[in-house]
């Protein structure tokens, strides 16, 4: 290993490749290290990487880290449709999640603070192209690493399908511990949860089954019951094994596929904005380390907020436009009241001018919308 990078990194001053010369004056700045050979050096940058973290930096990765991430199940689910772009879809804040495991490994001495990374992002990249139905199989590769053949069983909700196949790398651990089940060709899968809850919503499908559970949990009786209902399968009820009897269990056979017909306009204007959440996602994580706790944990709630929108936009949800109407004033206010410059111009002040373009279209949009509520009230 010639560099490392922090996980944490920007392209700020403070978290650049460091190269093994660097690596030892890392090392030398610490006195208990200075003595230590060029391999220990690894290990002395990694503690000085951790140790770095502002607390804007601590604040964005615990905000994100009690987020349980929105699970690509749920994602892949939402259309019954599986494609390439559940994976990154759905691990866009996951991939912060290990932050906080990789620390307190790293603190324990357990594993290098870079190996842990190294093979997480790995792991990330490879969930990629799994996620597709145009390769049938790859012969006998298919018995050591999870494949697109395998990893289609996972996301059906067929009755053979249901918690099976579970690897992200290896296949092996599904086969050690019985949760393998293989394709069958003679049976089409049927993509998404069992009870399929079709939106583009993403903290509605974060946090409707929770909703199920706690129905669930208050239902049982003796606190057994209850804290089985939690931490057992969906499927499970009282006396009946852990993932629930098979007879108890739903057979999905056949689903329509949730897809909203919006006008075209709505796509293009939906594209654009994402791009714009892209934009301003990768400013904050360029400048959250020169950002206060309280301005990093504004920018977390705005994107989430944002994807909540645009999901609603996607439903196709009554009153959305005044919601987007509010997403796009409080933006424009806060680039004008805020100093976003940060050392040099800000790439979000550039978004400033499409944000109010946008605001105007919407306020048009919301005055025709409660007009034409005025009306109905009026006749009925």
């Amino acid at each position: 290993m010639c560099a490392i990078r922090s996980y944490y990194g920007s392209k700020s001053s403070r978290y650049k490749y460091v190269s093994p010369r660097g690596v030892m004056a890392c090392s030398q700045r610490r006195s208990a290290y200075s003595s230590l050979p060029i391999h220990s050096s690894f290990k002395a940058s990694e503690s000085c990487l951790v140790r770095k973290c502002s607390g804007s930096s601590r604040l964005l990765r615990g905000v994100i880290y009690c987020n349980p991430g929105f699970r690509h199940q749920l994602l892949c689910c939402r259309r019954g449709s599986y494609l390439m772009g559940t994976a990154p879809g759905a691990s866009q804040l996951r991939r912060v999640q290990p932050a906080g495991r990789a620390e307190t490994l790293h603190s324990a001495e357990l594993v290098r603070l870079s190996q842990f990374l190294t093979h997480q992002h790995i792991n990330f990249l490879y969930q990629i192209w799994v996620h597709t139905r145009v390769v049938s199989t790859l012969g006998p590769l298919e018995w050591i690493l999870n494949t697109p053949r395998h990893h289609r069983v996972h996301h059906g909700c067929n009755l053979y399908c249901l918690d099976k196949n579970y690897g992200g790398f290896l296949i092996i651990w599904d086969r050690i511990f019985g949760t393998f089940a293989e394709e069958h060709k003679d049976e089409a899968i049927i993509y998404g949860l069992v009870h399929n809850q079709p939106s583009f919503n993403p903290v509605f499908l974060q946090l409707f089954y929770n909703v199920n559970v706690i129905k669930k949990w208050k239902a049982m009786n003796g606190w057994q019951d209850k804290l089985a209902a939690i931490w057992k399968g969906p499927s499970w009820l009282p006396g009946k094994p852990r993932l629930g009897a098979t007879e108890d269990k739903l057979d999905i056979r056949s689903r329509e596929k949730y897809d909203m017909k919006l006008p075209v306009w709505i796509n293009i204007y939906l594209c654009l904005h994402f791009v714009a959440l892209v934009i301003v996602y990768q400013e904050l994580a360029l400048k959250y380390s020169d950002m206060t706790p309280l301005a990093v944990l504004g920018f977390v709630t705005y994107i989430l907020v944002s994807q909540t929108v645009i999901g609603m936009m996607f439903d196709n949800r009554p009153h959305t436009c005044i919601f987007e109407l509010t997403r796009c004033v409080i933006f424009v206010f806060y680039v004008h009241k805020s100093d976003l410059t940060l050392q040099g111009r800000s790439s979000i002040t550039l978004l400033q001018p499409f944000f109010i373009l946008s605001s105007c279209f919407w306020i048009l949009q919301t005055f025709r919308v409660l007009h034409t509520e005025v009306k109905k009230i009026k006749k009925e």
